[in-house]
């Protein structure tokens, strides 16, 4: 079977998501190819949700519904993991909007060697305002670099290998909640981590969420995790080594500017976090202030940073 041909087991963990299923039931089925399934945990609901998902089972051969009593986001991704049948997986959270295309285009990218597929993607909060975009990285070496920044590999847009997932050790206790970066830092050393330079994820700012309930929490792990990722050091060398053809190659794909200038920030957060040397530093904000010299990029940097005030904003307003 052609990489591009490869089924996709759609890995869905709920919890009280009614509000947002009947549009979710489209996003899927606008997805779905007919080798595909769908396997949803539903982890406890107790608003209408559980009374939801078994109608669309049973209305649905390629929908399957497993039934967990509270067990939580980790327990609940490893069980929907062990019980999907093929051997991609892709992520998808019943309260964020995706493209209808997501899957075909990540698809298209599945290649031997490569283990996981990331998108750009937006911020949008519950009246679907935007709150600024996130490109990615692209390339393996760039990805994992990003990773020192943790906001580049959303979770909800990944498409990953089960084998190479599971070969890892697969989601851990110990790592919630940032359980998915510390997967990923893992996950680099079985094969490339890529994105797709498409905006396919639409990821939702809202009043209870699981990220923003945890989020001091989740950023204070991230730093851990990253602080001991020192297997990143030989993608941030090849990316120095790399840094003009890897900055050009950007030039002719939509966000460049943004893409360029996050790229900066992700090897600067590398050497922050693992306690490099100076010069690398010094290295890096040479070649950026080459990169200053254009108009447009100073204008990037600012709405980034204006989009970026307007996010905690927002998280600071939805925790009142």
């Amino acid at each position: 079977m052609k990489e591009n041909e490869q089924p996709i087991s759609f890995l869905v963990p709920i919890r009280n998501g009614l509000t947002y299923l009947n549009r979710f039931k489209t996003i899927i089925n606008n997805n779905i190819g007919q080798q595909d399934e769908v396997v949803i945990i539903d982890d406890g609901s107790t608003d209408g949700t559980s009374d939801f998902l078994k109608t669309w089972a049973e209305e649905q051969d390629n929908v399957r519904l497993l039934k967990t009593s509270g067990v939580g986001l980790v327990q609940a991704l490893n069980l929907g993991l062990s019980q999907s049948a093929n051997r991609w997986i892709a992520r998808f959270d019943v309260d964020d909007e995706y493209e209808p295309n997501r899957i075909a285009a990540q698809r298209n990218s599945i290649k031997s060697g490569t283990v996981a597929i990331f998108s750009d993607y937006e911020f949008i909060d519950e009246l679907n305002v935007r709150y600024g975009s996130m490109s990615s990285p692209i390339f393996p070496n760039p990805t994992a670099v990003s990773l020192a920044n943790s906001s580049r590999t959303a979770h909800p847009s990944a498409l990953y290998d089960k084998e190479a997932v599971v070969e890892s050790g697969g989601y851990l206790e110990a790592d919630y909640p940032a359980e998915d970066l510390a997967l990923w830092l893992r996950l680099i050393n079985y094969g490339d981590i890529v994105s797709v330079p498409e905006l396919l994820l639409h990821y939702r700012l809202r009043k209870n969420s699981i990220s923003l309930q945890h989020r001091s929490n989740s950023m204070f792990k991230k730093q851990e995790l990253v602080s001991k990722a020192f297997h990143l050091k030989s993608n941030f060398h090849y990316c120095l080594e790399n840094f003009d053809t890897i900055i050009s190659s950007y030039n002719k794909l939509p966000l460049s500017n943004q893409r360029k200038i996050l790229f900066v920030r992700d090897l600067l957060s590398v050497t922050d976090n693992l306690k490099l040397q100076m010069k690398y530093r010094s290295y890096i904000m040479r070649k950026t202030t080459k990169l200053l010299l254009n108009p447009a990029m100073i204008f990037e940097v600012t709405a980034l940073n204006l989009n970026k005030l307007r996010r905690q904003k927002l998280r600071s307003s939805l925790k009142d």
